[in-house]
C-alpha cells in the first residue's frame, strides 16, 4: 500500500489541532470546486512538512465555504434516493457519524466501500480521495476529530456519487497491460466535449458512449491489490507525461493518479470481493479522463529527477493543492517500487500549474 513519510512527526496531537481548523469548513469552495484542505493537511503531514500546514491553511481557507448545518441520519429506505445528490451531504454526514459512533470504524468502512466504489468519479474522485486520507490518519492514531473526518469523507463520496459506464462484457481472454489499454480508449470528438466546466460534467458525455464501454474490457482487475495498484499508477504516470500540456490537463490527470492511490490505501480495509471493484473503477475513471481530455501525443524529453527532499520542498513552496497531493502520492509509489517514472510527474505539474 503506497504511503510516504519522510520525517515522521511524533506529536499526533498537533495533527488533530491542524485538522480541527479544516472542520469549520464544508466540502466546497466559493467557486463551486471541492475543498482540498483536509486532504492537503494529511498529505503535508505524511511528507514530514506539518510545519507548513498552518501557513498553507491561512492562504487557502478564506475561499472555503462553512460546514453545512446538522442533518438527520438517513434510514436504509432513504439512502438509495439520497445517493449522488449533493444537497444530502449533511444527512450523509449525520448517517456516518452515527454509524462510526456506534460501531468500530473499520467495520463501517468495510461495509460501505463496496457500495460507494461504483460512484468513484463523483466530485472528480475527491470523495474516495478524502476518505483515503482520513483512513490513513485514523490508522496512525484514533481521535474524535479523525473519526469525524472519516464521516465527512464518506459523506462527500456518497452525496457526490457518480457512476461511469461499466463494461457489459467480460475482460478479454488476453487482457493487455493498463499502459497499453488506455491507448486503446477512443477520444470523445471535440464537438461533443464539455470541458469548460467541472470534470464531473465533462465525464457525463460518456454515459451513452458504446465505444468507450467496449474499450474498458482491455484491463483485467482480477489481480492482487499490490499488482493492480502498481500497474495503474505506472500507466497513469505515463498518461500524465504524454498528455499534460496545460494547467487544466495537469489537474485532470493528477486525479487519475491520486484516485489510484486512494483505491490502494483503502483496499486493505475492503472485503476481498470489493477490491477488484475499487481498482476496476479507478481504471474506468482514469480512462474516462483520457477519453474526455486526451489529445494527439507530442514527444517530450525526459527530465532528470532530483532528490526526494528537494522535490518535497519544491511542492510545498509551489503551494497548489493538486501539486502537494500529487507529489505525496508519487513519492509513495516511487519509494515502494524503486522506480523513477512517478518522480518525473510532480515537476511537470509544478511547471504547468501556475498559481
Amino acid at each position: 500500500m503506497p504511503g510516504t513519510q519522510q520525517r515522521p512527526e511524533p506529536n499526533e496531537g498537533l495533527y488533530d489541532e491542524i485538522l480541527a481548523r479544516t472542520q469549520q469548513h464544508g466540502p466546497d469552495l466559493a467557486n463551486g470546486l471541492t475543498n482540498h484542505a483536509p486532504m492537503v493537511v494529511e498529505a503535508l503531514w505524511s511528507l514530514g512538512r506539518a510545519d507548513a500546514a498552518h501557513a498553507w491553511l491561512d492562504r487557502y481557507l478564506p475561499d472555503a465555504l462553512p460546514e453545512p448545518g446538522a442533518g438527520m441520519p438517513l434510514t436504509a429506505e432513504r439512502q438509495a434516493a439520497a445517493i449522488g445528490r449533493t444537497s444530502t451531504y449533511p444527512d450523509w454526514r449525520a448517517t456516518f457519524e452515527h454509524e462510526i459512533a456506534t460501531r468500530d470504524w473499520p467495520a463501517v468502512l468495510a461495509d460501505w466501500l463496496g457500495r460507494l466504489a461504483p460512484g468513484f468519479a463523483g466530485a472528480a474522485a475527491h470523495g474516495i480521495i478524502r476518505t483515503a486520507h482520513a483512513v490513513r490518519a485514523l490508522a496512525r492514531h484514533e481521535s474524535v476529530s479523525r473519526r469525524a473526518e472519516l464521516a465527512r469523507g464518506l459523506a462527500l463520496w456518497a452525496s457526490s456519487w457518480q457512476a461511469l459506464p461499466a463494461a457489459a462484457v467480460a475482460p478479454r481472454s488476453r487482457p493487455v497491460p493498463a499502459e497499453a489499454a488506455w491507448h486503446a480508449v477512443p477520444l470523445v470528438p471535440a464537438e461533443r466535449r464539455r470541458n469548460d466546466g467541472p470534470i464531473t460534467e465533462a465525464l457525463r458525455v460518456l454515459d451513452a458512449d458504446a465505444a468507450f464501454v467496449e474499450a474498458l474490457a482491455g484491463f483485467d482487475s482480477s489481480g492482487t491489490a499490490a499488482a493492480m495498484s502498481a500497474e495503474l499508477a505506472s500507466a497513469f504516470a505515463d498518461l500524465f507525461m504524454r498528455q499534460a500540456r496545460t494547467a487544466l490537463q495537469a489537474i485532470v490527470y493528477t486525479h487519475a493518479i491520486t484516485g489510484v492511490v486512494a483505491a490502494a490505501r483503502l483496499a486493505p480495509w475492503a472485503a476481498p470481493a470489493d477490491v477488484p471493484v475499487l481498482f476496476g473503477t479507478a481504471w474506468r475513471f482514469g480512462a474516462a479522463l483520457y477519453a474526455c481530455y486526451g489529445e494527439a501525443e507530442r514527444p517530450r524529453a525526459a527530465q532528470p529527477v532530483g532528490s526526494l527532499a528537494a522535490l518535497i520542498d519544491a511542492a510545498v513552496a509551489h503551494g497548489d493543492e493538486h501539486v502537494i497531493k500529487l507529489t505525496e502520492a508519487c513519492l509513495g509509489y516511487a519509494k515502494a517500487d524503486a522506480g523513477e517514472r512517478l518522480l518525473r510527474v510532480p515537476p511537470l505539474a509544478m511547471e504547468l500549474i501556475v498559481r
